[in-house]
Parts: C-alpha cells; sequence; structure tokens
C-alpha cells in the first residue's frame, strides 16, 4: 500500500484510539509501515514518485506535531 495511505491511517486510528476504541492495527503500526513506505520510496529517489514523498514527508511531520504531547508552561 502507498505510506500517504498508511499515515491516513494512522490518523484515523490515532482518532478512535483517544476516544478509548482499540483496533487489531494500533496508530503505531500504521505510521511505522509509513516510515517503511517512505524509506522503499526514497530507495527508488529518480523512479518519478516525487509528489508521494514529498506527500509523506508532509504528513509524517504533521502526525508527529498533533500527536505530541502537549507541554504547558507556567510563566
Amino acid at each position: 500500500s502507498s505510506p500517504v495511505l498508511d499515515i491516513l491511517l494512522a490518523f484515523s486510528c490515532s482518532q478512535f484510539e483517544q476516544h478509548g476504541v482499540q483496533n487489531e492495527e494500533t496508530s503505531l503500526y500504521f505510521h511505522n509501515k509509513a516510515l517503511q513506505g517512505l524509506i522503499k520510496l526514497l530507495d527508488n529517489l529518480w523512479e518519478g514518485n516525487a509528489e508521494e514523498i514529498l506527500s509523506t514527508i508532509m504528513l509524517l511531520v504533521y502526525y508527529e506535531i498533533v500527536s505530541a504531547p502537549l507541554f504547558h508552561h507556567s510563566i
């Protein structure tokens, strides 16, 4: 499957997990699958898949930002 699809599935699973719903595959499973897919795409960088590489990287970064724990700083 496409790493773009995998990271989108990670987002979806993450939303379910936040509401206490557990699936057979976790958000971490799909996140790791997306990373593995990205590595394969990067191994074949010159095969014309630049859009998929860029999309995957952007979604992975966004996923990392939104799934990172929030830190509250007191001033």
